[in-house]
């Protein structure tokens, strides 16, 4: 069985729950009114084992901490190898979209497919962007709008493309 390493971290945006293997972050996801160890039950059930190691994550927690603060480049090591073949497709398609501040708008469900080079969008797809260890936070819908956003909300979601663009109050709730 395989180990997984986990911390809960306080950031400017709330509580994040952190989990990786020895290739880097599987999974990140703020928790709300659950424990860490209640969450990762229900989302990854029995298909691993996992360790509470908080000294696994400080490079990285202190990586969230700066992009957060001062919108900070952030690029953390990414560990793709428990996904299926679709997963990693867009995983790598959601990786290698560009930031706000350098490309001026997110991209679009569509452009990502088109990326990813998988099935048509959006049911195959759309679950699979959930779970990416990814930032997500750049897809937004074909028509513009924000869409949802599973981590936190799209409040959240404003929040973070706020920050990357450096304007405040250019992305709006729909």
């Amino acid at each position: 069985m395989e180990t997984l390493h986990y911390t809960t971290h306080p950031s400017d945006i709330g509580k994040l729950l952190l989990v990786a293997g020895h290739r880097g972050l599987r999974y990140v996801t703020l928790l709300e009114d659950e424990s860490a160890e209640d969450h990762i039950a229900r989302r990854f059930g029995g298909s691993a084992q996992f360790v509470a190691t908080p000294g696994f994550f400080a490079t990285t927690t202190q990586a969230i901490d700066d992009y957060l603060a001062h919108g900070a480049s952030l690029s953390l090591p990414v560990d793709v190898q428990g996904g299926t073949p679709l997963q990693r497709s867009v995983w790598f398609a959601i990786a290698r979209v560009r930031t706000v501040r350098r490309s001026a708008i997110p991209i679009s469900p569509s452009a990502l497919v088109s990326r990813a080079r998988c099935a048509p969008w959006p049911r195959p797809a759309a679950p699979t962007r959930w779970r990416s260890p990814s930032p997500c936070h750049r897809v937004v819908g074909k028509d513009g709008g924000l869409g949802g956003y599973s981590m936190g909300g799209t409040h959240i979601k404003v929040h973070l493309l706020e920050l990357e663009s450096g304007k405040r109050e250019q992305f709006a709730a729909a």
